[in-house]
């Protein structure tokens, strides 16, 4: 995962040898996520608790996560190595 400074927002999808998919935030959400959606344009919308957010993602395997159906959302803290929240998700278009 990149580095992140205390302003700066990381993602990163990340594609197991499996075919799993791992989509990893810094900092935490501000909500429990329930629901992960691909928009247009290489961007994630995750959901939940009411509220939503729209990521940018760099990654040519949207397609494949959609086909998988389902990504494993990591959250991190701002400082720390350590995920403070890990939940499965299920994709929609």
């Amino acid at each position: 995962m990149t580095a992140a400074s205390d302003s700066e927002n990381t993602v990163e999808l990340i594609m197991g040898e499996g075919g799993d998919f791992t989509l990893a935030v810094r900092p935490c959400l501000p909500f429990l996520a329930e629901s992960c959606r691909i928009l247009e344009n290489g961007r994630i919308r995750l959901s939940g608790e009411g509220l939503r957010i729209d990521l940018n993602v760099e990654s040519d395997a949207l397609s494949e996560m959609r086909e998988e159906g389902q990504v494993l959302l990591v959250e991190f803290p701002v400082d720390g190595s350590r995920s403070e929240r890990e939940v499965v998700l299920a994709v929609s278009a």
